[in-house]
């Protein structure tokens, strides 16, 4: 018996997988959800899961619950006492600073900001001055004093070129001193007017800080009272993190699929070789195989036929056959009455029994070993022929059929082949 021509394998739905994975992964979420809510206990309280015993789609809810421990719990209550005292006095402060944010900020009565004052710079400059003057004064009197007696004991007369020269050497070195003094004079007014500016600025500075402070007071006294101490929690450890990675379902059934069309190709390449085979052996005897290798040998025409009426032929199965025998046959639509198109021959085909036999009718006999079905088989099958013999027709026709259905099934195969992919 010949092997039946495998079935593709389904392709899988992309929806249904999708959705099926979508719920694996949903139900891994739940699962590591579930693992990470890990109740724990330490010295300073607890803190535990429970049901709330509501869903959210479809998805029970839990609820985390801390307690401290009574020694924590005790500290906790006074603490949260203490803030409210803090908050009560707070808010009597409030009152206060209302008050005084009442009246928008303002310099008034505060000193006045430091401007450059030009006559306070020059009354300095003067004042320094007349000090250097009433020293250089008496000193350059008694110098000229002196340099007139010397030059009258040297012989000198007032009046000579050697008495003016030596009264303009003195003259300079006066007049040097003086414009010294004047400088010195100068630096000193502009060092003192700075220093005068720089107090005003310091006096003004502090008036607006004491200023504001006492605005401010009573906002800053709320806020000293607002943030009073309170009970910090006991920390507990962090717990590990479960992770769970879902099965790629998606992934499977793809690789599933892929393995499923490689087993069927290559059924589907056994079976192609072992169909290949008869289609083969139809051509070759479509090809013209001599008339006598069906009919006996050494048949002629008319031994053909009186051979094939001995073996129960029809006359006209015998006429019909004839033009093969010349290697040609007559299949123009002028010489048929179609009846539709055949039906499907190929799953048939694998199944039909193919023998090795030889003749036993005498007219028959040819020495040889042969290959193929009964013609009994062939009718049953095929459901063409009289049972006792095969005519090429026949033969011809269904190894096209069964050509043309394999052709029709590799082109569904590529295209599954590609959606696979």
């Amino acid at each position: 018996m010949g092997k039946s021509s495998p079935s593709p394998p389904a392709a899988p739905d992309p929806a249904a997988t999708a959705a099926a994975q979508g719920k694996i992964n949903r139900e891994t979420a739940i699962a590591q959800a579930r693992l990470n809510q890990v109740d724990e206990y330490t010295p300073y309280g607890s803190s535990i899961y429970e049901p709330t015993g509501e869903t959210r789609d479809d998805i029970d809810q839990y609820k985390r619950t801390t307690t401290l421990d009574p020694a924590q719990q005790a500290i906790f209550e006074q603490q949260t006492g203490i803030t409210q005292d803090l908050n009560l006095l707070a808010d009597d402060q409030l009152g206060r600073v209302s008050s005084n944010l009442a009246d928008p900020f303002s310099f008034e009565g505060l000193p006045a900001a430091p401007v450059a004052n030009e006559a306070a710079r020059q009354q300095a400059i003067d004042a320094i001055y007349g000090q250097h003057t009433s020293r250089l004064d008496p000193r350059f009197a008694r110098d000229k004093t002196a340099l007139e007696t010397r030059l009258a004991n040297q012989g000198i007369p007032v009046g000579s070129d050697a008495f003016s020269e030596a009264m303009e050497s003195q003259g300079r070195t006066r007049n040097d001193a003086y414009t010294s003094a004047l400088n010195q004079a100068i630096a000193s007014g502009g060092a003192e007017q700075s220093r005068l500016f720089g107090l005003g600025g310091s006096e003004r500075a502090r008036a607006i800080q004491e200023y504001t402070t006492q605005r401010n007071a009573p906002l800053n006294e709320v806020a000293a009272l607002m943030s009073g101490n309170s009970i910090t929690n006991p920390q507990f450890s962090s717990m590990p993190n479960t992770a769970i990675n879902p099965p790629d379902l998606i992934g499977l059934t793809r690789d599933k699929y892929a393995t499923d069309m490689s087993a069927y190709n290559q059924q589907l390449s056994s079976n192609s070789s072992t169909q290949g085979g008869l289609f083969g052996l139809a051509g070759n005897v479509a090809g013209g195989l001599p008339y006598e290798s069906w009919f006996g040998a050494g048949a002629g025409a008319a031994g053909a036929g009186a051979g094939a009426a001995g073996a129960g032929m029809s006359t006209s199965t015998i006429a019909s056959m004839a033009p093969y025998a010349a290697g040609m046959g007559f299949s123009s639509r002028k010489f048929k009455k179609l009846h539709g198109e055949a039906p499907t021959v190929l799953d048939k085909l694998a199944d039909l029994p193919i023998y090795s036999w030889e003749y036993t009718e005498p007219s028959l006999v040819d020495g040889q070993m042969h290959m193929g079905p009964t013609a009994e088989d062939f009718r049953d099958t095929f459901g063409v022929g009289d049972g006792i013999s095969i005519h090429l027709i026949d033969v011809m026709g269904v190894g096209l059929a069964a050509m043309s259905e394999m052709a029709q099934r590799m082109t569904k195969l590529e295209s599954n082949a590609v959606i696979a992919r």
